[in-house]
């Protein structure tokens, strides 16, 4: 209201027939026959105190949603962190177990034969020549034999 003012915010008044409301109430100046009255307006807020409380209990009741999926999706994040975490070290492990012997923790028969792939293909490649010695152990449960061979490697 222009040139208005307001008198009073969110005060509870009676109707006649006993019920209440919630009003504001503005006043302004009136000049009628050279006389200045005061003019006093009552608007009903009581609908829009009502749809505010409403407001209020829907964006608390949306506030406490938020935070209780917040914190499913919390816990759902730190179980995938630790199912991660498991898959890596069982990964690892089995790249592990895939050269290495889980008794001995040297080269298994695979890495092993790789490995000699490897040097012999270098030996080719280079003319670099060399020796291999194999180690064999048989053991019976009376006695341990222990059997070593020489064999020169050829690159031809």
């Amino acid at each position: 209201m222009r040139g208005g003012i307001t008198a009073a915010k969110d005060i509870p008044v009676k109707r006649k027939d006993g019920s209440v409301f919630y009003a504001d109430i503005n006043a302004s100046r009136i000049t009628l026959d050279k006389k200045t009255y005061l003019m006093g307006i009552f608007r009903d807020i009581t609908e829009q105190k009502r749809i505010l409380e409403e407001l209020r209990t829907l964006n608390e009741s949306l506030e406490q949603r938020v935070a209780e999926r917040t914190a499913a999706v919390e816990k759902m994040n730190e179980e995938l962190c630790v199912e991660v975490s498991e898959h890596k070290k069982l990964k690892e492990n089995l790249v592990y177990l895939a050269d290495y012997d889980p008794l001995t923790n040297l080269f298994n028969r695979r890495r092993f034969q790789k490995e000699i792939d490897d040097l012999l293909a270098y030996s080719r490649r280079y003319g670099v020549e060399g020796t291999l010695l194999f180690l064999i152990w048989t053991i019976s449960s009376t006695s341990m034999t222990f059997t070593a061979t020489r064999s020169g490697m050829n690159s031809s």
